[in-house]
């Protein structure tokens, strides 16, 4: 008799353990094990870093060693800006067009072709004091015309990092483009492109680039790449664009399309960046504790809200995947308690795994999404009474 309760227990053990798996990989299959939970000041828009570029160079921006990790290991940044909220610029060029006056020029928003005279040609003239299109300077000069981001630098040669948070405002399918590139881009995603909380010390020194537009010398046409990938709404996720420019015009594009297919260009609202007081803040924290179940699985989603002494609301999504289990007595009473900065609306996901060994898998996820200084206290309380035998 106590054999084949035995026998049966480990059978209904087996088949818990199984739904459970199915309910953990459906989470991993979410793309949230990139997430993190940042807890301290929020700043809208992306962190930018310049670096040292040599003129010229026609090599390293076609290294996917450089563009992912070589560029910050040879050199120093020598200026960055917070707060950048497009990443969509286009040089052009200078085209002197009086030979003997270097004053007199146009910016050339096209790509010019040599001559037999050593000059070269922009067919595209966007001068309205002369209708001439050949060029008399060098396509080969170091040039810091125009600005970027309102900083004066050699637009012909330097490498720029772009990084910062990526706050998905839904869940679904999100599509990351990098377009009009020229010379070189290479977008990073998740722990490739920098760890949680290190986006001011990163280390990361992988080449696994989840958009590669990285080209070789003389490629042709300027670049335009696409990826795809599955977010969780509420989830940060930790970006790293890097380009290169080695001669000439400088251009890049970066758009994503959201679940609803909005397009976005301006990131205000979706990117941010952070002070980083933490070391280490990925968007999960994990308990275990006693549950008791029925022998039927269920999937079921809660949202519950919550207002805050100074008046602001917080919402709970609490996701509950119950496999069967042993019959026990137990409590369950778990709390957190935090002060930081977020919205005015602060978005909370708690995911619960109930699993059928004695054992709750509590996974929390505490998500600020921006710059008010507000005080956030969460005390819940779970409690499970069951007859024992």
């Amino acid at each position: 008799m106590l054999t084949a309760i035995y026998k049966h227990c480990v059978l209904t053990l087996f088949i818990c353990l199984l739904q459970l798996s199915k309910a953990i990989n459906a989470v991993t299959d979410s793309d949230t094990e990139d997430a993190c939970n940042p807890l301290t000041n929020a700043t809208p828009g992306f962190k930018v870093r310049w670096y040292n570029y040599t003129l010229g160079d026609t090599n390293s921006f076609t290294s996917l060693d450089y563009m992912a990790y070589e560029y910050y290991q040879q050199s120093t940044a020598y200026h960055s800006m917070d707060g950048v909220e497009t990443v969509e610029f286009e040089s052009g060029f200078p085209c002197q067009y009086d030979e003997n006056n270097s004053d007199d020029y146009f910016i050339c928003y096209c790509d010019g072709y040599s001559t037999n005279n050593g000059n070269w040609v922009c067919p595209c003239s966007g001068s309205k004091s002369t209708s001439s299109k050949t060029c008399y300077n060098s396509q080969a000069d170091s040039v810091t015309l125009p600005l970027i981001y309102d900083y004066d630098t050699t637009f012909t040669n330097f490498t720029m990092e772009i990084t910062g948070y990526f706050l998905a405002p839904e869940t679904g399918p999100y599509n990351f483009t990098l377009g009009n590139v020229d010379d070189s881009a290479g977008l990073l995603f998740g722990k490739n492109a920098f760890g949680c909380c290190e986006q001011n010390d990163i280390t990361a020194a992988t080449t696994d680039f989840f958009i590669n537009a990285i080209k070789g010398w003389h490629s042709g046409q300027d670049a335009t790449t696409s990826s795809l990938i599955n977010l969780v709404g509420g989830f940060y996720y930790p970006l790293r664009l890097v380009f290169s420019n080695a001669i000439s015009y400088a251009s890049l594009d970066f758009t994503v399309t959201l679940p609803n297919e909005t397009i976005i260009t301006d990131f205000e609202n979706y990117v941010f960046t952070f002070d980083e007081e933490e070391s280490y803040c990925p968007a999960y924290s994990t308990t275990t504790v006693p549950w008791t179940g029925t022998y039927t699985s269920t999937f079921t989603t809660k949202v519950t809200t919550a207002t805050g002494s100074n008046g602001l609301t917080t919402t709970s999504n609490v996701i509950y995947v119950e496999t069967p289990g042993i019959e026990t007595n137990s409590t369950i009473i778990t709390g957190w308690t935090g002060t930081y900065d977020g919205l005015d609306h602060t978005h909370l996901p708690i995911l619960q795994v109930y699993s059928p060994q004695l054992v709750m898998m509590e996974i929390q996820l505490h998500l600020p999404l921006s710059t008010s200084k507000h005080q956030m206290l969460i005390d819940r309380k779970s409690t499970r009474l069951n007859s024992s035998h």
